[in-house]
């Protein structure tokens, strides 16, 4: 599992250094309109990659990254509050045992010699 994780991280940092290397090649040409479209050529690039697969799909991953850290950290939260639930529940109930225990012998023996 460790080894399919370390997997899967290497190939995601890949793609994020192509994305990079992308952008970086698309400002090179930040000034120059070879195709006479009235738009510099980097945002033709720019727009190209944002509407290529690959930006999808790492957009994508970190939305799903989000929102698994955000689950996460929500069920981190209900498990908190389940164990503080279950520690006052477990205070109630020494606290009961202990006034009974304490009305029990602090009342008077009545002595039945007779």
């Amino acid at each position: 599992m460790k080894l399919d994780h370390d997997s899967m991280e290497n190939e995601k940092n890949r793609q994020k250094d192509i994305l990079i290397a992308e952008i970086r090649a698309a400002g090179y040409g930040s000034m120059v309109d070879l195709n006479e479209n009235k738009q510099s050529d980097y945002v033709d690039a720019m727009d190209q990659i944002r509407e290529s697969e690959q930006y999808q799909e790492q957009t994508q991953m970190q939305r799903q990254k989000q929102s698994m850290d955000s689950q996460i950290k929500t069920e981190k939260n209900q498990i908190e509050r389940e164990k503080i639930q279950a520690q006052k529940d477990i205070a109630n109930t020494q606290l009961q045992i202990a006034k009974e225990n304490k009305n029990k012998y602090d009342s008077p023996q009545k002595n039945n010699n007779k």
